[in-house]
C-alpha cells in the first residue's frame, strides 16, 4: 500500500463516517418530528426506510474499508471495486447536472416568470417566506427539513403549485439513492408533480421535472419529449430554454435509438 493509496482510503473512510453520523442524526430528528406531528405519516415511513437502508449500507462500507486497511489487501483495487466506484461517480454527476437545471428554475420561481405567468396558490405573506425557506433547505442538501418545509406550505394551501412541484422534484431526487424505498418515493414524486400540472397545466417547472422523471428515472424518453416540448412552447427564459433543449435532444436521441436512460441509487 502506497502513501497515496492509504490517504485515499482514509479520506474515503472519514467521508463515510460523516455520512453515517449524518444519517443517524437524521433518523433521530425524523423520530422527533414524527412524535411532534410535524411530518406527514407517509413521508415519515418512506424517509425512515430510506435513512435506515442508507445508514446500514454506509456502516457496512465502513466495516469493509476498515478491514481492508488493516489487512492491506491488494484486491481492494479490483475491477469490481473500480466498477462500483465508477457507477457511483456517474450517478453523482447525473444528479449534479440535473441540479443545475433545478437551481435555474428555483431562481426563476422567485424572480422572472415564464411569459408573465404567476404561481398558483399563495404568493405573499408567510406562505411565500416558508416556500423560500424550503427552496434554500433543498439547495443546501437538507432533504428532510426541506420536505417538512414544503409540507408546511401545503397544509394551509394544498393547491400551491410551486410547493407541489418542488416537493415532487425533491422526492424524485431522493429516490435515486433510496434503495428499497426508491419506488415508493418515486411514485409520491410523480403524484406531487401530476397534482401540480392538474391545478395549473401551464406551470413550466412541473413539466420540466415530470419530463426528467419520465426520461431519467422511468426510462420513457418518448413521453418525456412531450413534456419538454410543452415547456419550450411557452417561451421560457434563455437559460431555462438552453437547459431544457439539452434534455429534449437527449430524449429525442434515446427515442430514435430505442434506448432508455435511468437514474438509480
Amino acid at each position: 500500500m502506497t502513501a497515496t493509496e492509504s490517504r485515499v482510503d482514509l479520506d474515503a473512510l472519514a467521508h463515510l463516517e460523516e455520512q453515517r453520523d449524518f444519517l443517524l442524526r437524521s433518523l433521530q430528528d425524523l423520530e422527533r418530528e414524527h412524535a411532534a406531528g410535524d411530518i406527514d405519516e407517509a413521508d415519515y415511513v418512506t424517509l425512515k426506510d430510506d435513512y435506515t437502508a442508507r445508514a446500514a449500507a454506509v456502516i457496512r462500507a465502513i466495516d469493509e474499508g476498515q478491514a481492508a486497511l488493516v489487512a492491506a489487501r491488494p484486491q481492494r483495487g479490483s475491477s469490481a471495486a473500480r466498477r462500483r466506484t465508477r457507477a457511483i461517480a456517474v450517478a453523482t454527476i447525473a444528479v449534479v447536472a440535473l441540479g443545475v437545471l433545478a437551481g435555474v428554475l428555483v431562481a426563476g420561481s422567485s424572480g422572472q416568470r415564464v411569459a408573465g405567468q404567476q404561481v398558483s396558490g399563495s404568493i405573499g405573506g408567510s406562505g411565500n417566506s416558508d416556500l423560500t425557506r424550503a427552496h434554500l433547505l433543498d439547495q443546501q442538501g437538507q432533504a428532510l427539513e426541506a420536505l417538512q418545509a414544503y409540507d408546511q406550505v401545503l397544509k394551509p394551501d394544498p393547491k400551491n403549485v410551486e410547493a407541489l412541484t418542488y416537493r415532487g422534484w425533491l422526492l424524485a431526487r431522493t429516490s435515486a439513492s433510496a434503495g428499497a424505498a426508491a419506488e415508493s418515493l418515486l411514485q409520491r414524486a410523480e403524484q406531487s408533480l401530476e397534482q401540480a400540472i392538474a391545478i395549473d397545466p401551464s406551470y413550466p417547472e412541473a413539466h420540466v421535472f415530470r419530463g426528467i422523471v419520465l426520461f431519467r428515472y422511468r426510462g420513457q424518453p418518448a413521453q418525456a419529449v412531450i413534456e419538454f416540448q410543452l415547456v419550450l412552447s411557452g417561451n421560457p427564459p434563455a437559460d431555462v430554454r438552453q437547459l431544457v433543449q439539452g434534455e429534449l435532444q437527449q430524449a429525442l436521441d434515446a427515442t430514435k435509438a430505442g434506448t432508455t436512460t435511468t437514474t438509480t441509487g
